[in-house]
């Protein structure tokens, strides 16, 4: 046998040995390598655990969820690879559950846009274990028809439900049943319940959320002792706690409510319902790290006012019921500028829409403007260089209808305490119209900027699908984690905007 030969055996017999083979695969415009057991492997002990090779990561970032799911269905192994990466980077994703199964579609992360969308949503079969949140709704789920997409014991990771205006009752509470007490998180909206703690919260043992707006519980009770029955209740894990009654009306168990699930530390509300129960709140025994309102109309000459809404939240600060503050309000103008510097503690401001400016509020971590007006023949916009060098203590940035990167500019270049970024643009509520047009993001630039700001916190920069999608495929060697910028999907990070049904 010639020497060649002779080289040729040993070397192919060293990489049988070694393990697994490399090849490199074209996927789109980059070459990535790709680990695929030997072949010829007699047992499964010989061959590598593909859930360990972390080069998967990578290549998922170049996918759609759609791309993503289809992966997952090649095979058993890959649903459990591609499944893990769902879970990680897709937590806050809306998912609608119906007796055919789990959906969602990412084109829209608006509620109804989502149900009534004449795109067909993107079914997720075989993520059931994978999933983390489940969203009922009438037009998705049907309680009348509902049943869980799969065996019960297959949702482990569902820690978070949401129910919108659906009436339970016995029969559908018991279908929930199955899978409360894993649940952490429940937001009920606009629904019906005939009794709320004995059809569901007397199952969730760990809940640590609860928020309701707008629904109707325990009518029989309230008609025959006068108060909600939910409410006098002790739930052991609850830190969270958002209300908004169907009527803005005193209850005194609300007080009582707050004093005996001590663990609350954030408690948010209406503007009307603070200010109908303000006497029982000065006099609470309760201690709040966070205070949360949400003015739902705008402020005019009826009683709450803009200044009486400041004079209790001040009055309640000094009485120690709370040390945070959080203020949700549709719009700002001079008057509001005036007031709220006067307020004590305020951390973060929401704004529905955003037509003006900000004054200087110190110590304000967090700014999020859902519907940002800016004439979009204006290359830039002076007022974001104000609140930019005003707001020294800001953190996090959330803005929508943003119409390019140079609305944000202004932070990454002098937000020196600015480490989370979420933003989305005009078109991308438009799948149709931008289904075309790429939305990079210039993340060198954006790094180059925030470089020269000395002592600058690194930002975290969450955005749609397609943005996210877009640059990785558009930056050299996929490198989206930069040393001052990293970008990430919006659906891997939860951050809660939620106004009442009237704003959303």
């Amino acid at each position: 046998m010639s020497a060649s030969k002779k080289r040729k055996l040993v070397d192919e017999e060293d990489q049988h040995q070694s393990g697994p083979s490399t090849v490199e695969h074209n996927i789109g415009e980059k070459q990535v390598a790709i680990v695929s057991p030997t072949e010829g492997c007699s047992s499964e002990e010989s061959r590598p655990d593909i859930l360990t090779i972390h080069c998967f990561d990578e290549i998922f970032e170049y996918l759609s969820l759609k791309d993503l799911h289809s992966i997952g269905r090649t095979c058993k192994t890959m649903q459990q690879v591609a499944g893990q990466y769902f879970k990680q980077n897709y937590s806050s994703t809306k998912i609608g559950c119906n007796q055919n199964g789990i959906y969602t579609d990412l084109r829209t992360q608006n509620p109804v846009q989502f149900l009534i969308s004449t795109f067909h949503p993107i079914k997720l079969f075989g993520f059931e274990p994978f999933i983390s949140s489940m969203y009922i709704h009438p037009f998705v789920s049907p309680l009348t028809y509902f049943k869980l997409p799969c065996n019960d014991e297959q949702i482990t990771s569902v820690n978070k439900i949401n129910i919108n205006s659906i009436v339970i009752n016995y029969h559908t509470a018991k279908l929930l049943q199955r899978i409360l007490p894993r649940v952490e998180t429940i937001q009920i909206q606009n629904s019906k319940i005939y009794d709320l703690y004995e059809f569901l919260l007397k199952y969730c043992g760990g809940l640590k959320r609860l928020y309701i707006k707008k629904s109707n519980f325990d009518h029989d009770y309230y008609d025959k002792f006068g108060q909600q029955k939910w409410l006098m209740q002790h739930y052991r894990q609850l830190e969270h706690f958002e209300y908004h009654p169907p009527d803005s009306l005193f209850l005194n168990e609300l007080n009582t409510f707050l004093e005996r699930n001590e663990k609350i530390h954030t408690f948010a509300t209406s503007l009307e319902c603070l200010w109908k129960n303000r006497h029982a709140f000065i006099n609470s025994e309760a201690k709040l790290n966070i205070l949360e309102v949400k003015c739902c109309q705008e402020f005019g000459s009826d009683e709450p006012t803009l200044q009486s809404l400041c004079n209790l939240v001040n009055q309640l600060h000094e009485k120690g019921f709370h040390r945070r503050f959080h203020l949700y309000v549709q719009r700002v103008d001079e008057e509001f500028n005036t007031q709220a510097v006067s307020l004590n503690g305020l951390e973060k401001l929401c704004i529905k829409g955003f037509h003006g400016t900000l004054p200087p509020l110190a110590g304000l971590k967090e700014l999020a403007i859902l519907d940002y007006s800016k004439d979009s023949n204006e290359p830039s916009d002076n007022r974001m260089e104000t609140i930019a060098n005003d707001l020294l203590d800001l953190q996090r940035l959330y803005l929508n209808n943003a119409n390019s990167i140079d609305d944000v500019m202004p932070f990454i270049r002098r937000s020196l305490k600015l480490n989370k970024l979420k933003i989305f643009f005009k078109r991308d509520s438009y799948p149709i119209q931008s289904s075309f047009r790429k939305q990079i993001f210039p993340l060198s630039k954006l790094n180059r900027e925030r470089e020269k700001l000395f002592e600058a916190r690194k930002v975290t920069i969450y955005v749609s699908e397609k943005s996210f999608v877009d640059t990785k495929w558009a930056t050299r060697n996929g490198d989206i984690n930069l040393r001052l910028i990293e970008m990430k999907r919006a659906e891997s990070y939860e951050w809660n905007q939620y106004f009442t049904s009237k704003i959303e």
